[in-house]
C-alpha cells in the first residue's frame, strides 16, 4: 500500500537558541498515520490514535506534480512530501509550497500542520523518549 512522506525539518531563526522540532509524519491509503517529533532535547512518537478526516485527499496529488522529482535542495522551512510504494521507492517528490492554494492536499497538509502544532504545545503529552540527544 503506498505512503505519503510528508518531512518539515523545522525553522532556524537567527536568534534562536535551537531549531524549532523537526517532524515526520507517514500517511498510508488506507489512513493509518505515524511519525515521530524530533526536536533539541527528545523524540516523541505520534499518538496511536492520531487520525485525520478524509485521509484520502493525501493523495490527490496534482497531474503536474504526480511524476515530478524534486531536484532542488530545500530550504529548512520547507515541508517535503514524498509518494512512496511500499518497497519504498518514491514514485514522485515535491515542496509544499508547489501546490496551489486550493487544491484538496492542501487542505489535508493544513489539517495535518493544525495537528502538528497541538502536539508541540507545551502542555502536550510527555515525549516518549527524553534520553534521545539530538
Amino acid at each position: 500500500m503506498r505512503y505519503l512522506r510528508v518531512l518539515h525539518r523545522g525553522y532556524q531563526s537567527a536568534g534562536a537558541l535551537e531549531p524549532s522540532p523537526h517532524w515526520m509524519v507517514f500517511v498510508r491509503e488506507d489512513g493509518e498515520i505515524w511519525g515521530e517529533i524530533l526536536t533539541h532535547q527528545h523524540v516523541r512518537f505520534l499518538p496511536q490514535d492520531l487520525q485525520i478526516a478524509d485521509p484520502g485527499r493525501f493523495f490527490e496529488i496534482p497531474v503536474e506534480l504526480q511524476q515530478h522529482q524534486l531536484q532542488t535542495v530545500a530550504q529548512p522551512e520547507d515541508v517535503i512530501l514524498a509518494l512512496k510504494e511500499p518497497s519504498g521507492r518514491a514514485v514522485c517528490s515535491f515542496l509544499e509550497s508547489q501546490l496551489s492554494e486550493c487544491c484538496c492536499l492542501r487542505a489535508a497538509l493544513d489539517e495535518l500542520f493544525q495537528k502538528m502544532q497541538e502536539l508541540l504545545a507545551p502542555d502536550a503529552v510527555e515525549p516518549v523518549c527524553e534520553d534521545i540527544l539530538i
